[in-house]
């Protein structure tokens, strides 16, 4: 019979499949690549064919072929210089939230995005507010002797987009008055999302705003062409997006842990106390006390155990599967629609803007320091938002998910739903949660992935001038107020199921 093709989820493999790197796909895959004008198709990856078959339209098929080869040598450039890079990035990291207060020109901040800049201040000031502090003590794992370092690599138009994960081992923790609240451990992989201003010769630099290919000193005075201007660090390779990922064996057996232990102590709890109100009307408490406490202890487990069978064979066993895959499918279809009318669109790119976002949100103290995310920033509606995040300490990001897409009255919209984790300090203790964000994202129309975009480095369009996402996107030097759906996704509605 043979299994199920990976790459379009309908086709049973024929016996054998056909060849790439890491697996087989079926042979109406293969060739809907071939008719397509794919060469070499046994040397492409499964999520190299996954990305062409299921995320790229039928007519440009070869053109995103030809980039990925052609991307490749860049990818292996990029994961030599990361290995150097990601080292001295996680020290910095280290470094800024172990020390006091937020310091001028810290060694990270010329090392981050503005985005992911503006969420890790407003991440310390919540930490120093609640007097805790974070230790990432995280090292380099090696494999077969060596720090293994892969890089994927793109060129969006305006910037080089590098994405590379190394093997780690460490823990994380949050220590408040020198007690520890929360230790995380598990982690097998960090996750870097990297832009950088591509050079095209010795000293000439394609302009991320407009693409205008110009000499350093030129960008640095202003863009001949859109009158930008910029910093040699904005030019250079910057982090827009860092993650630790847990093993998924060491996080299945950590929730495992988790449900099993809370549903035994609940199930025995009950039935102790049932117990003790029937020896207690029999007279019997003290005699039976222990006999009580052994059966609650057995009753407990046994009902947790039957509970958590039940569970597999409704949902956790083969129709969360059942349910990934079709929000996966749901995916593509979203992300092909999006292509048809912006090609050049990065899901990548679209994850790492809308967590900073997210992150920030929950982190924030005053309305002011996240206004500029709104497309309608109304300082009520942003203030009941974050009230609800007083006390969060960390997010991380679990799943996303794509909903509706569509394009009307000039602007484009976008339905996301996100599921994260949140630690939140409770009283002594530190506990985590989940949470289910709704989210309803706009941007120009106009606005495609390789226009004025993405906003890596918000400039201001009247004057050129930085702006600064911690005063609202306001421009300090002629008054100007930037709109982030001109050049980016921004908050049309946000709500928490």
């Amino acid at each position: 019979m043979g299994n199920i093709c990976p790459v379009c989820r309908k086709n049973k493999m024929r016996l054998g499949g056909m060849a790439a790197k890491e697996g087989s796909f079926c042979s109406k895959c293969w060739d809907r690549l071939n008719d397509a004008g794919v060469k070499n198709i046994p040397e492409l990856t499964l999520r190299e064919v996954d990305q062409l078959v299921n995320a790229t339209p039928e007519d440009q098929i070869q053109k995103a072929y030809l980039g990925m080869m052609d991307n490749r040598k860049y990818a292996e450039a990029l994961a030599s210089r990361m290995k150097g890079f990601s080292e001295s990035f996680r020290g910095a990291c280290r470094a800024f939230f172990l020390g006091k207060g937020i310091p001028e020109n810290a060694a990270l901040q010329e090392n981050v995005t503005q985005f992911l800049w503006h969420m890790l201040v407003l991440k310390k000031q919540r930490l120093d507010q609640k007097e805790t502090v974070l230790d990432q003590d995280i090292r380099h794992e090696e494999v077969n002797g060596q720090p293994e370092v892969r890089s994927e690599y793109e060129f969006d138009g305006r910037y080089e987009i590098g994405l590379t994960q190394e093997t780690v081992c460490g823990k994380v923790s949050y220590i408040r008055k020198g007690k520890t609240l929360f230790e995380r451990t598990g982690f097998n992989r960090a996750r870097y999302r990297t832009v950088s201003a591509k050079q095209e010769g010795e000293d000439r630099i394609v302009c991320p705003c407009c693409g205008n290919v110009s000499d350093r000193n030129n960008l640095m005075d202003g863009c001949d062409y859109c009158g930008s201007r910029f910093l040699v660090e904005d030019l250079g390779l910057r982090v827009n997006e860092y993650d630790l990922i847990l093993d998924k064996e060491v996080e299945a057996e950590q929730r495992f842990n988790k449900s099993f232990f809370k549903n035994c102590l609940t199930a025995g709890i009950v039935v102790f106390a049932a117990g003790a109100v029937f020896l207690l009307l029999s007279g019997e408490l003290f005699a039976g006390l222990f006999r009580l406490i052994l059966w609650s202890a057995v009753l407990g487990f046994l009902f947790s155990f039957v509970k958590y069978v039940l569970s597999g064979v409704k949902g956790g066993f083969g129709n969360n599967d059942k349910y990934l895959e079709e929000e996966r499918r749901r995916d593509r279809e979203t992300v092909k629609k999006i292509r048809s009318f912006d090609p050049e669109f990065s899901l990548e790119g679209f994850y790492a803007e809308v967590q900073n976002m997210v992150s920030a949100l929950h982190f924030a103290r005053k309305p002011d320091q996240v206004s500029a995310f709104f497309e309608n920033p109304e300082q009520d509606r942003i203030r009941k938002i974050l009230s609800g995040y007083g006390d969060v300490l960390d997010i991380s990001p679990r799943q996303i998910f794509l909903r509706e897409y569509t394009v009307s009255g000039g602007m484009q919209h976008l339905g996301v739903e996100m599921l994260v984790k949140l630690l939140e300090l409770k009283g002594e203790n530190a506990r985590e949660r989940e949470e289910r964000i709704l989210l309803e994202l706009v941007r120009k129309s106009s606005c495609m992935t390789r226009t004025v975009c993405a906003p890596v480095f918000l400039k201001c369009k009247s004057c050129g001038a930085s702006l600064s996402l911690m005063e609202g996107a306001h421009c300090s030097y002629c008054g100007n107020d930037g709109k982030l759906s001109e050049t980016g996704w921004a908050i049309q509605s946000y709500s928490v199921n």
